[in-house]
């Protein structure tokens, strides 16, 4: 009997511990998954997602998502722009900009406008332009600077006629020796007075000496080739005969020849031993002298 009670105290014993035991094992193995869940939540406030075994950081997958939309957005604007610039291109290259490209003049100008030439412009084409551009209003005492250029066909490009072209499409007689002795650059203008208008042309020389003794020589036919273009009004063809003379205009010598009632109708001198003006007006030939000596 006695036996009986001590077996059955020694397996009391042992359930007791086997139970003390398991609620000890339930309450450590509670404790680590709270401590795990915990731990998980705060790495998720964090921005951290732990996916098996691999850890991922939450706003580095954000960021990445933000550099990729706007990597996409410039991206579009560049091709946009893209797409602009060249239907720009191609724009001009159809239909190309013709910029005028002003050459150097001796004297300053108030005004300035363009003569579009081509290959078959005559002399008449210049005097109606010359004509249309004194009926035009300006300033009293202005100088209007007339630039004659002509198109490329090939390219469709403007560029300034040079002066044997001028006195080409003009029909000069002058002699050879002048006309080697004239540089590419010339310019022809329009000054305006109160009641009228006188065209001028200043062309510039290389060699002063073979220019001078060339205009001497021009003198036979400077008159005749002039009188369309200066718009000079003869009854009198004998008028062409007439003998050229000296004068003094502003101290300078200065070459004339007179028309029928005894006026000057045509006039021409050097500025200085580069620059020769031709004009029908001595309020003109003032006008030159004085701003070309202010240039």
């Amino acid at each position: 009997m006695q036996e009986e009670n001590t077996v059955k105290k020694n397996i009391e014993k042992i359930i007791r511990t086997y139970t003390s035991d398991m609620a000890r094992v339930m309450k450590e193995k509670e404790t680590s998954v709270i401590k795990i869940a915990v731990a998980q939540k705060e790495k998720e406030g964090a921005g951290i997602i732990k996916i098996g075994k691999n850890t991922i950081d939450k706003k580095n997958k954000d960021s990445s998502k933000i550099l990729f939309v706007i990597g996409g957005v410039i991206l579009i604007i560049i091709a946009v722009f893209g797409f602009y610039y060249l239907k720009e291109k191609k724009l001009e290259i159809d239909n190309p900009i013709i910029e005028n490209t002003d050459p150097e003049t001796k004297i300053s100008y108030d005004v300035k406008s363009y003569l579009t030439i081509s290959n078959i412009t005559t002399i008449s084409d210049i005097v109606n332009f010359i004509t249309t551009e004194k009926t035009k209003t300006e300033k009293e005492r202005s100088i209007k600077s007339i630039f004659i250029n002509r198109i490329t066909e090939e390219s469709g490009e403007l560029s300034n006629i040079k002066t044997l072209d001028f006195l080409s499409i003009i029909k000069t007689s002058a002699p050879s020796p002048l006309l080697r002795s004239l540089s590419d650059n010339f310019m022809t203008g329009i000054f305006y007075k109160t009641n009228s208008q006188h065209l001028f042309i200043i062309l510039e020389t290389t060699n002063y000496n073979q220019a001078y003794a060339s205009m001497l020589s021009w003198e036979k036919t400077l008159l005749d080739d002039m009188i369309n273009l200066f718009n000079i009004k003869i009854e009198n063809k004998k008028i062409l005969e007439n003998k050229w003379k000296d004068v003094i205009i502003n101290n300078k010598d200065v070459r004339i020849i007179h028309g029928e009632d005894g006026q000057g109708i045509l006039y021409y001198l050097f500025l200085d031993k580069t620059t020769l003006l031709i004009t029908d007006d001595v309020d003109t030939i003032k006008e030159i002298i004085t701003r070309f000596q202010i240039k």
